[in-house]
């Protein structure tokens, strides 16, 4: 049995929201680092996890032209922000809002619009798992 492809869109969009309400969870505090929490996130762990998939095949009703390059050109966008760093973890976390701003006109029309908003999520998740919501941690 073949789920319709608005089945499909929609269960996308519920992970989309899913990872964006736990990215506005609160950083974890020492101790809940010492018991599993997030640690912090370095700039190459933020680009491995800002792709979300292969979107070439177009499945579930998505365009075609988000494929690896888009994606790789937004979460760069993103990474190069991260990599300027911000003095505090809240103005981290607006520069994240400045750049989706930024970049929707172009991402948004073309198909994009879901990785834009997953980068938005890990870019947030990163100011949050950084002690100073700033400055490249190792590993760029």
């Amino acid at each position: 049995m073949r789920l319709p492809s608005t089945f499909l869109a929609a269960s996308l969009w519920l992970l989309v929201i899913a990872a964006s309400a736990s990215a506005q969870q609160a950083s974890p505090t020492p101790g809940e680092l010492a018991m599993g929490a997030s640690p912090q996130m370095s700039l190459s762990t933020f680009r491995s996890r800002c792709i979300m998939f292969d979107g070439t095949t177009g499945g579930g009703g998505f365009s075609n032209q988000c494929g690896p390059s888009e994606q790789d050109s937004l979460c760069s966008s993103f990474a190069e922000m991260l990599a300027a760093g911000s003095p505090s973890r809240d103005q981290c976390i607006k520069a994240c809002s400045n750049r989706r701003t930024q970049l929707t006109p172009r991402y948004v029309f073309n198909g994009c619009q879901y990785a834009l908003d997953y980068a938005y999520s890990v870019c947030t998740r990163y100011c949050r798992t950084n002690p100073d919501g700033a400055g490249p941690s190792s590993g760029t």
